[in-house]
């Protein structure tokens, strides 16, 4: 069999006067894979392009070729007269060259461009604007184009995170671009292109942060299974470009640290959301990797009127395909005291702040061992460490609740009438709950809600919501809330009697006990039974 390049020599020689070698020339075509013969156009290439075998382009080919090879023969011994060997030689090399050079194309065409990722991201445009919490905090605002070289599945989103310099550490969030509701990503055909955004550091921060480097992944909703890195970018907070920063953000843990989480800062936020009575602005600084599993919550306990009233704030962290590294700090914000029952006519003077890292016991699911990351207190506006009373509570035994060790009060019901004006009403409730002992996390309070209505008696069981039992230390109290027969609404009761009960949430009768009854008859509240 003979090589390709030996085969152009002969198809070369074949057109410059070498006569004997026409017959060589087609036993070289059904030889060397994609053989065009040599001619002074093209067409013959793109013809090539569409074969898959040698064998087919032969076939095609075997006329055109002795034809040419006879005019080729013809030609030859006419310029064979006035050129000498040496020159024919020179033509034959050159040629032959030329003739490699273009199948070596055809052998290996221009492949379509490698992007590496199923979605190509252009035209990034990256600003800081007002965060959900007021204009005193900042957000960081996305928009770019999503080209997508493949379909992608449904609940597939863009998935960022931004790693940004902030006064020493570094700071970060993690959030989703997302294409418009009216159509989503997966709605995209391949080729098509999206318009996405998204905002990071949604909850404020308290001034700009810059510059920034962005990560982005292509992934599930919640961030689970696999992901798919699709590039990143650099902000130096008023250019983009679409590429690491030159200078790397990263973070630089800390040896040492006596905690997993550290609370870096926490303030009042003075134009927080609606009717909160107040909102904090807060940033924690993970020295440990962070596992999911694991929560922090901030206790705020406010004082007024000879009571503390408690409610918390679940700080989220849901870093989705990414990892929470140590050397990373979040900013987070809570709202608290929007409900008027708690009688805070502006920001509260005293506040104890408790930040406290609940960490997953091994094995166990809802069963978490606590480390305090901070006690502080809330004086005037002023935010200090410590406790207000610079004392340590004692917490004691947590135990089932019993008549003794909680105290019901300040017990509300209203009636509220149903959207749209019908006339037909529902029942709100709400009570103050005072603890002198600590509980345990499966007790709750319930209440049943009992309404005369003409000459029916009707009945329904409420769940009442407040701070988690559980959370509160001996003295505190939480405000719980609840409404009956909202979804299926009743005339104007001639009365409503509500037994209160504690124990365990969602047990059996026998697993709670009586607390206090009311009635609410013509408009006037009781203790008691109706």
């Amino acid at each position: 069999m003979l090589r390709c390049e030996s085969c152009y020599r002969v198809a070369v020689s074949a057109r410059l006067g070498r006569l004997g070698s026409g017959l060589l020339l087609l036993v070289c075509t059904a030889s060397c894979d994609k053989l065009p013969f040599i001619g002074d156009d093209d067409s013959d290439n793109d013809k090539a392009d569409k074969h898959s075998n040698a064998a087919e382009l032969a076939a095609d080919h075997e006329a055109e070729h002795e034809a040419e090879i006879e005019a080729a023969k013809r030609e030859a011994v006419q310029e064979h007269k006035q050129i000498s060997e040496a020159e024919i030689e020179a033509r034959i090399e050159a040629a032959t060259k030329k003739a490699l050079a273009e199948h070596s194309k055809q052998a290996k065409p221009a492949a379509k461009p490698e992007t590496g990722a199923p979605i190509i991201l252009s035209n990034l445009k990256v600003k800081s604007v007002a965060s959900v919490f007021g204009p005193a905090s900042h957000a960081i605002e996305l928009k770019a184009d999503a080209k997508l070289q493949e379909a992608v599945g449904n609940s597939t989103y863009i998935h960022v995170k931004a790693v940004c310099e902030r006064e020493g550490h570094v700071l970060v969030d993690v959030g989703n671009l997302n294409a418009n509701y009216t159509k989503q990503l997966h709605a995209y055909a391949e080729g098509e292109t999206a318009e996405v955004n998204g905002t990071l550091f949604s909850q404020g921060v308290s001034d700009d942060v810059a510059p920034c480097q962005f990560s982005f992944k292509l992934g599930s909703m919640g961030g689970g299974g696999i992901s798919v890195d699709i590039g990143q970018a650099c902000w130096d907070g008023k250019t983009t470009t679409l590429a690491a920063c030159e200078k790397p953000i990263a973070a630089v843990a800390a040896s040492g640290a006596a905690s997993p989480v550290e609370l870096l800062a926490i303030a009042v936020n003075p134009s927080g959301s609606g009717a909160s009575k107040l909102n904090l602005n807060y940033e924690l600084l993970f020295h440990a990797d962070h596992d999911p599993n694991n929560r922090i919550t901030i206790k705020v306990a406010c004082h007024r009127g000879g009571k503390s009233y408690v409610e918390l704030g679940q700080v989220s962290i849901m870093p989705g395909p990414f990892v929470l590294e140590p050397g990373e700090s979040i900013a987070r914000a809570s709202s608290h005291f929007w409900h008027d029952g708690f009688g805070f006519a502006g920001v509260p003077k005293l506040c104890d702040l408790t930040t406290v890292y609940w960490t997953q016991k091994p094995g166990t699911y809802g069963k978490y061992d606590r480390e305090l990351v901070r006690a502080s207190c809330l004086r005037d506006g002023k935010i200090g460490k410590g406790r207000c009373d610079g004392g340590t509570p004692t917490r004691g035994t947590p135990t089932t609740m019993t008549t003794s060790n909680v105290a019901l009060d300040e017990v509300e019901l209203k009636y509220t009438t149903t959207y749209g004006g019908t006339g037909e009403v529902y029942l709100e409730i709400r009570a103050d709950l005072t603890l002198s002992e600590m509980l345990n996390p499966d007790q709750g309070l319930s209440a049943i809600a009992t309404c005369k209505v003409g000459k029916e008696k009707r009945i329904e069981t409420a769940y009442l919501r407040g701070a988690e039992l559980h959370y509160l230390l001996p003295g505190e109290t939480t405000m719980v809330t609840s409404s009956v027969f909202g979804g299926n609404a009743m005339d104007k009761p001639k009365w409503c009697q509500v037994d209160f009960k504690g124990g365990q949430s969602y047990g059996t009768a026998s697993d709670k006990v009586d607390l206090a009854s009311y009635c609410l008859k013509r408009e006037k509240l009781k203790l008691g039974k109706c």
